[in-house]
């Protein structure tokens, strides 16, 4: 059996400079976290688990990737376009993972949570952090704190 993975920690180092996104991230922290702590539990628990909280999941990562998309356009990002082909990508793996697990055939529990933590690390360390300066030239501007109220009422998911 593989060690167990420790759960994703928050840290300011995922802040990209927006307190609606920071808080959609830290969202997707916890739906991950909520399967880092079934590594102990029984493979029938997590595949039940795994069907309950991917599609979860991908409306979440959705939501949040049209209201990233959103800010970064009002904010002048200059990759907006790359950036929406990485959201792409991810929600196309999701679809398929989700067409996997529907027709059987999930993958193990383990390579799941590598993917998932993997891609949330990466995405917010490397990708996010991109627009980090778009959005301190709102905050410059004065408008980020509407920004911040528009986009974190339109997210809210639970």
């Amino acid at each position: 059996m593989s060690q167990p993975l420790p759960p994703l920690r928050w840290t300011r180092l995922y802040s990209v400079g927006h307190p609606a996104l920071d808080a959609q991230h830290r969202r997707l922290f916890v739906l991950i976290n909520d399967l880092v702590g079934l590594q102990q539990a029984d493979a029938t628990a997590q595949r039940q688990a795994v069907i309950d909280t991917l599609p979860r999941l991908g409306k979440y990562a959705e939501r949040h990737f049209k209201a990233e998309e959103l800010l970064m356009a009002r904010a002048g990002a200059d990759h907006l376009d790359a950036h929406r082909e990485k959201h792409r990508a991810l929600l196309a793996q999701v679809q398929q993972l989700q067409g996997e697990i529907d027709a059987g055939k999930q993958p193990p529990f383990h390579e799941l949570l590598l993917f998932l933590r993997y891609w949330l690390a990466e995405h917010i360390l490397v990708t996010d952090k991109r627009y980090a300066p778009a959005m301190a030239t709102l905050l410059m501007a004065g408008e980020l704190s509407e920004a911040a109220a528009e986009q974190a009422a339109e997210a809210e998911l639970w």
